[in-house]
């Protein structure tokens, strides 16, 4: 892999990791109220501000915890044939995480405590069950922020390849289309027609059909990036003004296109205005 290729995937990763930690903060945050609320409401504290200073100490243990998540994907990327070889990592990276996040609640509270409500904090270290019940929500948070992490970092890759394929429409005249795992490369003018297909298009060539995984109006854009004359004769097709043939009314607006390929698609009347403009 080139090296200008690794910097700008490294910077995207970057970028994904600030965007995911800013929510990963509105969410700490949030929880944080809704925990210490909850606790305040139960009336089971000598001091009112106890449950707001406890649950503030665990939440801020947890999202500078959090920081060291990037640096792990980083290091071992989660992938389909990589991941039950760093099953292990992971779980060693949990250990990690819990650690510190406990390590710096208990300090914070062994701050705070004697001057907040004028007595020691203990976090009970020999007791196993309180390990237990601690580690056990470390659980469920480290699988939550990894999760929340890795997909940041995917959705920016795929902006990132949207933003690729528009690049190459508008310079090359070429389309990148996505199709069982390959990457098909058209050219524009290649394209006959295309009709949208669930979460897929099919993709019309004079020698074949390809079935793309994206959208239409995605299709139509790359399209116009490129600079090509198709236009959107049906809210589920797209054709080549240079492919049609003829158009024949079939009654209330609607219309048949007969193609130079010998094949017919169906025109409706909300398009129809589009196909002789």
């Amino acid at each position: 892999m080139n090296t200008q290729l690794q910097h700008s995937e490294y910077l995207a990763d970057k970028k994904a990791d600030r965007r995911t930690y800013a929510f990963v903060l509105v969410f700490v945050a949030a929880s944080w109220l809704v925990l210490s609320w909850t606790a305040q409401t139960d009336g089971q504290q000598t001091y009112w501000h106890q449950p707001w200073v406890q649950e503030a100490t665990s939440h801020i243990g947890v999202a500078l915890a959090a920081l060291l998540l990037p640096a792990l994907l980083t290091k071992f990327p989660i992938s389909r044939p990589f991941f039950p070889k760093r099953a292990g990592i992971y779980l060693l990276g949990f250990l990690v995480f819990s650690c510190v996040h406990l390590g710096l609640m208990t300090l914070f509270r062994k701050a705070l405590y004697p001057v907040l409500f004028e007595m020691p904090y203990s976090f009970g270290a020999g007791d196993i069950g309180q390990w237990a019940y601690e580690m056990s929500k470390d659980a469920y948070t480290f699988g939550l922020l990894v999760c929340v992490f890795y997909y940041g970092r995917h959705l920016e890759q795929l902006r990132m390849e949207v933003d690729a394929a528009r690049e190459d429409a508008r310079t090359n005249h070429r389309l990148t289309l996505k199709s069982g795992g390959r990457t098909i490369f058209l050219g524009a003018d290649e394209v006959i027609w295309a009709k949208a297909a669930s979460n897929y298009v099919e993709v019309r060539t004079q020698h074949k059909t390809h079935l793309a995984r994206m959208t239409l109006s995605r299709l139509e854009t790359l399209l116009a990036e490129a600079g090509n004359a198709h236009v959107q004769c049906h809210r589920s097709y797209i054709v080549s003004r240079a492919a049609i043939r003829e158009i024949v009314p079939t009654g209330e607006g609607d219309a048949a296109l007969l193609l130079t390929s010998g094949e017919e698609i169906p025109a409706s009347r909300r398009y129809r205005e589009r196909l002789t403009v």
